[in-house]
């Protein structure tokens, strides 16, 4: 009987070791993941992701903020980066009117335009998908990440409402960027103030050696900010007066 006993704890101890070792850790998961990213088409790039959804390292974060851009047709955030240098171009670029920010080139480019914009239901799932990629990012440790994100998010609502408000358009027709900037002073000052508190704070803080680009931005996110604290609706208001408009003083 205790021979019985012992050859059964035996087995189960042997079938337990098997299974263990045969069960991926975090770093297989994210290498699998990662070379998925890189070989896969860009439709599947969530999937490849998917099964590395319970990680929450700032390693798997990354992926999974990649994912979103390569999904949507960009490159990967890292290749993003970039986009950025457009912050030290002179004001005025964009083809927008006036004496409009860099910034305003930058969310030009930088805003998510999957499918049919002239519908309404798709410009909010745009709208969504740059919500998503604000969260997902933010735990990437990773202050270009993070800048990335928070543009493409103001850039997404900017061109998303400024379709909203085309009137009588006629299919595959796009807003102007006239028509952007003047989508740009209907934001939602109150989420758009919050956005800058939150980039700031996780984006432009503690960082070393930092990039003409990332510098112009995070001034601009700085002075913003001000002396408001958390009136994150006077905060908003100063930041895309500031796109719109470099000369534009903040009351």
């Amino acid at each position: 009987m205790l021979n019985s006993t012992a050859t059964k704890i035996t087995s189960l101890l042997l079938l337990s070791f098997v299974v263990m070792s045969c069960q991926k850790n975090d770093t297989d998961l994210l290498q699998e993941a990662q070379s998925c990213l890189n070989t896969s088409p860009s439709r599947e790039a969530r999937n490849c992701v998917s099964k590395i959804s319970s990680i929450s390292t700032p390693a798997a974060s990354k992926l999974k903020c990649a994912a979103i851009y390569i999904q949507e047709g960009f490159g990967a955030a890292s290749s993003l980066i970039n986009g950025l240098n457009d912050m030290n171009n002179p004001s005025g670029g964009g083809g927008c009117a006036g004496n409009c920010s860099p910034t305003f080139a930058v969310i030009n480019n930088f805003n998510f335009h999957s499918g049919d914009n002239l519908n309404s239901q798709n410009q909010a799932k745009n709208i969504a998908t740059a919500n998503e990629a604000v969260e997902v990012c933010s735990h990437t440790e990773s202050k270009g990440y993070i800048q990335v994100s928070s543009l493409f998010k103001i850039g997404t609502m900017a061109k998303m409402s400024a379709f909203g408000a085309l009137v009588s358009p006629t299919p595959g027709q796009e807003p102007t960027p006239t028509q952007i900037q003047a989508a740009i002073v209907g934001l939602p000052q109150s989420e758009i103030g919050q956005l800058v508190t939150t980039t700031y704070s996780l984006a432009c803080t503690n960082i070393t050696n930092p990039s003409d680009s990332t510098k112009k931005y995070c001034d601009q996110l700085s002075g913003s900010i001000g002396t408001y604290g958390s009136n994150f609706s006077a905060i908003g208001q100063c930041l895309l007066g500031k796109i719109n408009n470099e000369a534009y003083v903040c009351p």
